[in-house]
Formats: structure tokens, C-alpha cells, sequence
């Protein structure tokens, strides 16, 4: 294909996260449902003469590297499983904070795996395509589904999940960025148990009671190494009508849920007047991504 091809990768959210134990290799186990946010970074395929990156955008600044990006990774890969030399320009325009528990790296190294089977004509399986995910981290395979899904062992384990009723998020984040490596590493004083109820949210009312019976497992380390977080999610939970507050993956970014968008948006006019400092952005929940662009 010459013409560019497109697709816009939004921000990951961890509904909540269980740490149920960990393997003797060290990776954990895990137990959370994944859904998405109207906060995107958008990435771009097109002609080039040799392979690259090129980052733009409000957070293309911030201590990313070229090199070790997991977007280069995840082209090189399937590149070299599909014997193509990756003559290509992967452009990405970073909205979505670095290193901030919205999966930024993630859902673009999935948007990139998708895009280049389109680019490349690729007649590959779904199952190759995810066991490629799998090996460039935990949360793409989760990301390359395009839609709400829970996960379980290390991430491989993926299970449908019903669409999610229609809500609003605000996502503080204090300007703060949390390596995932060393949030596990702090220290779990306890495992979570996997979260039991069967039946997924229908409602708000029942989106609000699974909330309360869950959580974020990892909240108690990140906030050693963010104390911030926990004045955030304090902060959240002040404001009208939300729905309930928590941290995201591994942090730092800490979300509120709400039932409308003019909701949301009040909450977040609030947050950011009063801490002009912190990054603040009401986003709507997406059950599934857009398809790609093409030209």
C-alpha cells in the first residue's frame, strides 16, 4: 500500500485491577476489566525509505525514546515473522500522558500491529497476531481487541465482557510519571482475590456496585511513590454526582466516573481551576475502537 493509513488509539482503563498472585518467573497474576477512553493517540503508517518514528503532539517531549519504543518493536517484529523489509514512517501524535497508567504505549504498539496488517496485505491469524502482542507486553493483547474485555493470568487470558452503559471520565493526573516495573516491585503486602460476580454492569446503578466491590490493587504502592494520588482521588470524590474514583493501572493518572458529560465536565473545570498545575481531561468510556483510516 502507498497511501497512508491511520488509526486512533485511545487511552486504556483498568476498571479495576486484582493482583491474585505471582508466578515463580515474577510476573503476577492479574484479574481487571479493560475498557476505553475518548483520549487518543493517533498513529500513521506511511512511505518511507527506511524504518522510523516520529513523535508530535503535547507529550512527544517527555523522556520517550525512539529507540526502545514499543511501537518500533512491534513493527520490527512482525516485519521480520512476515519476511517484509519495513520500508515505513510510523507517525505518532502522543495525547495520551507517558508512563501514566492509560496504557499509552500499549494501545499504540496494538494500533501499530493492526495498521500493518492492512498496510502490509498480511494474511495472518488473530491468535499470531496476539501471541506477538503478548510478547511486547501485557496489557496489547487486551488493547489489540478493540473493545471492553476482562483479563486475567499475566494478560493472556482474555474474556468477553458485554458492553458497558454509558458514562463520562475525568482523568487527573498530577504531572507525574510511574515506571509500571517499579510500582510491582514497591512491595503487594497481599493479593487480591478474583472478582467473583459473574454478571457485568447493565446500568450505572451496577457499574457504581461493582465499583465498590473492587479495586485497584496496586493504589497502596503507587501512592509511596505518588502521594499525590491519594489527594487526587479525595479531590475526585468531592465533586457532584460522580459515580466513584480510583486510581488507573499503575498510575499516576487517577480517573472519576460520571453519569453525564456535562458532569464530567463541570467536575474537571473544577479540578483544573483549582490545581492549574495538573493535567485534567473529561473523556467519554468507549466499548470499541474506530476503524482504520485510509489516505
Amino acid at each position: 500500500m502507498s497511501k497512508p493509513i491511520s488509526l486512533l488509539a485511545p487511552a486504556k482503563v483498568n476498571l479495576f485491577l486484582h493482583i491474585c498472585g505471582k508466578r515463580s518467573d515474577g510476573l503476577h497474576l492479574l484479574d481487571s476489566l479493560i475498557t476505553f477512553a475518548g483520549i487518543y493517540d493517533s498513529i500513521t503508517i506511511k512511505p518511507s525509505p527506511e524504518l522510523k518514528v516520529s513523535l508530535k503532539g503535547p507529550f512527544s517531549n517527555k523522556k520517550i525514546s525512539t529507540k526502545n519504543n514499543l511501537v518500533l518493536k512491534a513493527a520490527k517484529v512482525l516485519a521480520e515473522f512476515s519476511n517484509i523489509e519495513p520500508k515505513i514512517d510510523i507517525v505518532i501524535a502522543k495525547e495520551i500522558p507517558v508512563a501514566s497508567g492509560l496504557g499509552g504505549a500499549s494501545v499504540d504498539a496494538a494500533a501499530t500491529l493492526k495498521l500493518l496488517t492492512i498496510y502490509w496485505d498480511l494474511n495472518i491469524s488473530n491468535k499470531t497476531l496476539f501471541d506477538i502482542g503478548e510478547n511486547l507486553g501485557a496489557d496489547v493483547p487486551a488493547c489489540l481487541t478493540g473493545k471492553t474485555i476482562r483479563i486475567e493470568g499475566v494478560g493472556e487470558i482474555l474474556k468477553a465482557a458485554k458492553e458497558l452503559p454509558p458514562c463520562w471520565f475525568v482523568f487527573v493526573n498530577p504531572g507525574s510519571q510511574l515506571n509500571t516495573k517499579e510500582v510491582f516491585e514497591l512491595g503487594l503486602d497481599k493479593f487480591n482475590s478474583k472478582y467473583k460476580n459473574p454478571k457485568y454492569p447493565g446500568n450505572l446503578n451496577e457499574l457504581q456496585k461493582m465499583l465498590f466491590e473492587t479495586q485497584n490493587g496496586l493504589l497502596k504502592s503507587a501512592i509511596q511513590l505518588v502521594p499525590e494520588i491519594e489527594l487526587i482521588i479525595n479531590k475526585l470524590r468531592d465533586t457532584k454526582n460522580i459515580i466513584d474514583a480510583r486510581l488507573s493501572g499503575s498510575g499516576a493518572t487517577c480517573f472519576g466516573v460520571f453519569p453525564t458529560e456535562n458532569d464530567a465536565k463541570m467536575a474537571a473545570q473544577t479540578i483544573s481551576i483549582a490545581n492549574p498545575d495538573w493535567w485534567v481531561k473529561a473523556a467519554p468510556l468507549l466499548n470499541k475502537w474506530d476503524k482504520p483510516v485510509i489516505g
